[in-house]
């Protein structure tokens, strides 16, 4: 289910929903776009994590927490996100989100998400 997000009040972008991702997870493109930006500094960083993929496979990855996703009218605070290695890596929006989130419902045949 792809929808948009703001990040940080920067960045406009679409996402897809994935309940399995432990974290939102960002292309390093993205990433670097909010590093410019100023959006993200030195404090919003965490320690690296190993994260294991559907596949079996894993690797670490940067992490940090964005300040800020508006989805909708819901605004989250302080995400813990994740930085894929590959630039062409599409942007998840997982359980990090998902929890402050709570409840939602999705209408496959609608294309709808909607949010509690």
């Amino acid at each position: 289910m792809r929808f948009q997000q703001h990040i940080n009040n920067v960045l406009k972008i679409n996402v897809i929903l994935d309940s399995g991702a432990a974290d939102v997870s960002i292309a390093t493109d993205v990433a670097t776009t909010l590093i410019r930006t100023g959006t993200i500094e030195k404090f919003d960083w965490l320690e690296g994590k190993v994260y294991t993929f559907a596949d079996g496979s894993s690797a670490k990855s940067e992490r940090f927490k964005l300040r800020s996703i508006v989805i909708g009218k819901r605004e989250l605070h302080n995400v813990t996100c994740r930085i894929d290695n590959s630039i062409h890596a599409p942007i998840l929006l997982g359980q990090s989100a998902l929890r402050q989130l709570g409840r939602y419902t999705i209408d496959y045949k609608k294309g709808v998400i909607q949010f509690e």
